[in-house]
């Protein structure tokens, strides 16, 4: 039996973490730059680069989403672990930490 991080459950969080990029860059329309550091610090907790990696691996994916445009209650049905509508709690923390780090 092969040990270590299974394959398949990397190709599902992978799908996610694209998913959640759309919603943060296309959705709400945050900086590419501001929506990797979401998914890095407060939903993945993953390096950026990684997910920078994960993004250019799954252009495809993301391109059907662009494509699709699906609606945030279709993201809820596909993706129903991850809450789907933006807070303002996660708006105003990443407010505070760019200005902490300026």
């Amino acid at each position: 039996m092969k040990r270590g991080r299974s394959d398949q459950l990397i190709q599902l969080r992978n799908k996610v973490l694209i998913a959640r990029y759309y919603y943060w860059a296309e959705i709400w329309e945050k900086s590419c730059t501001k929506a990797i550091e979401i998914l890095s610090l407060r939903e993945f907790f993953i390096g950026e680069r990684t997910i920078q990696n994960e993004i250019a691996k799954n252009e495809t994916y993301l391109n059907e989403l662009r494509t699709k445009k699906p609606t945030i209650k279709e993201l809820e049905c596909l993706y129903p672990g991850f809450c789907w509508r933006q807070t303002m709690t996660i708006i105003q923390q990443s407010k505070k930490s760019t200005k902490a780090t300026l």
